[in-house]
């Protein structure tokens, strides 16, 4: 049997598919994206498969190289896009 998920399954996956989504919509590569952030480019497919959760300082780094709130990514309601 697969391991059940757990809310903190859930929470990393939720952040993943809005990097993904953040990030497509910017029109970056999972590449361009690591290297403006400064983590390998192994990080960026591990966050969006909600496999691994960034730190703050790393989230806040992706949220304003993407363009979003930082708060979106984390799951608020409404657009991501800053205003």
């Amino acid at each position: 049997k697969g391991k059940t998920m757990d809310v903190e399954d859930l929470f990393r996956q939720a952040v993943g598919r809005r990097l993904l989504r953040a990030r497509h919509h910017a029109g970056r590569t999972q590449r361009a994206l690591a290297e403006a952030v400064g983590c390998t480019r192994e990080a960026i497919p591990m966050l969006e498969r909600g496999k691994n959760l960034p730190g703050i300082a790393v989230l806040a780094t992706l949220a304003a190289r993407l363009g979003v709130r930082m708060g979106w990514l984390l799951g608020e309601e409404g657009e991501g896009q800053k205003t």
